[in-house]
């Protein structure tokens, strides 16, 4: 499975990356656009840094990739990253929650809708949202900042898409 770091040493890292992007952006802003493509690792490292932490909620995480130009991100559990897709560039982040359930063998559409709308309505953590979509049987999904719309898979290839609870597809 690779090595495991905890959560807290996977946040000081992710903030510590940042800090030294931070720093490398500002010694080379100047030279052929590599300033521009710093600050948009910057900012999502820090959204990932936000959404494993807590510390900021879903509307305003989302708000930051927009802003970084970021198209799509997908969250793996089997390698337990996230990768941010953004103006033909990757950026990988660890997804450090400590002692994951297993992912499911099977595809529960109902528990996966129940932990979407306690994430929509209640405030749920990605770290609780995490555990609870693995559970029920999705091994990743891809988040459509673009397409305003989210395609979770199974480990069968079974999926289930949702749209972003603004976007209104009966038209």
């Amino acid at each position: 499975m690779g090595d495991l770091i905890c959560f807290d040493c996977a946040g000081a890292t992710l903030g510590i990356i940042a800090d030294e992007i931070d720093r490398l952006d500002a010694a080379s802003a100047t030279r052929d656009g590599a300033g521009e493509k710093q600050r948009r690792n910057v900012a999502i490292l820090r959204a990932a840094e936000a959404t494993h932490s807590a510390s900021m909620s879903f509307p305003e995480i989302l708000a930051m990739l927009n802003a970084a130009g970021v198209d799509c991100y997908f969250v793996d559990y089997c390698s337990m990253k996230t990768t941010y897709y953004a103006g033909g560039d990757a950026v990988s982040c660890p997804v450090s929650y400590n002692d994951m359930p297993p992912i499911a063998d099977g595809f529960d559409v109902e528990l996966l809708t129940a932990a979407m709308l306690d994430s929509q309505t209640k405030d749920q953590s990605h770290e609780s949202f995490s555990r609870r979509v693995v559970e029920a049987g999705v091994f990743g999904y891809f988040a459509f900042l673009k397409g305003r719309r989210v395609t979770y898979l199974s480990r069968s290839g079974a999926q289930h898409t949702e749209w972003f609870p603004d976007v209104r597809t009966d038209t």
